[in-house]
């Protein structure tokens, strides 16, 4: 598996320290993302989302 993919396949791959990448993946999606929910109707299909505010990244 190429390392330039950014992440681990493998669910049992521990960090240096003994914690699971999987699991600190999941955590910093989770800071990351917004609520949705999408509906499967008999006439079609109802999609919501619930976009956050973004903070505003200033480099100096």
């Amino acid at each position: 598996m190429p390392a330039q993919q950014g992440y681990d396949r493998a669910i049992t791959v521990f960090s240096p320290d003994g914690r699971l990448y999987q699991v600190e993946y999941a955590i910093e999606t989770v800071k990351r993302g917004s609520i949705a929910l999408g509906i499967k109707t008999n006439d079609g299909i109802i999609f919501a989302a619930d976009e956050r505010p973004r903070k505003l990244q200033i480099v100096e």
